[in-house]
């Protein structure tokens, strides 16, 4: 009994003793890429070198590759990602997992308050959307799913075992659907590239990151790294 009690203290200590752990790297990590952020120039885009890292805020419109929908609201979208979390029992408590993640995205064009326009590589690798106040649809645990969300869920591997037989949810679901649209104000970070008459923003060091809201407040008050839908 004893030797039970022991084991299981040491666990629990190690435990907590990793969840520090993780909590200071990660802390340490945003301080860093805080300070990164915070240190990249605002900039027009006539005004920025081939090359430079720059931040820059404007009004996005469709590229030559056009516009996809939302899955969950069928609106056109220049960007959109579609998450569904679904609640699973611990011992004692109730926590949400992911039970798939899909993004659909264009590259758009972004332009800026003096005019000028950038292709934005919002498809390659590295790309970060931040996006506030996603659409959110709620299904109960055993509740009957809509036609048009079991369809959804049907048509992929990993979410179509989230609907019963009776064409019931198995568990609880959380279905958010983040996008951005036509004519949305955004910050944009990444790099400059201007050959061919063209200017690109694509991902920098630090990846390439778009946000609706100030990507430096965003950044200074840390909710840039906060936990987002499926995070």
């Amino acid at each position: 009994m004893d030797l039970d009690f022991g084991l299981l203290l040491w666990g629990l200590l190690a435990s907590v003793a990793l969840t520090l752990g993780v909590t200071a790297w990660r802390t340490v990590g945003t301080a860093q890429a805080r300070k990164r952020i915070l240190a990249v120039p605002d900039s027009a885009l006539a005004d920025a070198a081939d090359g430079a890292v720059v931040v820059v805020r404007g009004r996005v419109s469709p590229g030559e590759a056009g516009a996809v929908h939302g899955q969950v609201t069928k609106k056109s979208a220049l960007w959109a990602r579609l998450t569904v979390r679904g609640e699973t029992h611990g011992t004692g408590m109730m926590t949400w997992r992911n039970l798939g993640q899909e993004v659909a995205a264009r590259d758009f064009v972004l332009e800026d308050a003096k005019g000028a326009r950038a292709r934005v590589l919002v498809t390659a690798a590295g790309a970060d959307v931040a996006v506030p106040s996603p659409h959110v649809v709620f299904v109960a645990q055993d509740a009957v799913i809509s036609a048009e969300i079991r369809e959804l869920l049907l048509a992929r591997e990993d979410l179509k075992e989230a609907v019963g037989e009776k064409q019931e949810a198995v568990c609880a679901l959380r279905i958010f659907e983040e996008a951005l649209a036509s004519g949305d104000d955004v910050y944009v970070l990444g790099q400059v590239s201007k050959k061919g008459g063209e200017t690109v923003l694509g991902p920098s060091a630090m990846g390439l990151i778009v946000t609706k809201d100030d990507i430096r407040e965003l950044a200074r008050s840390g909710a840039l790294w906060e936990s987002r839908p499926g995070g």
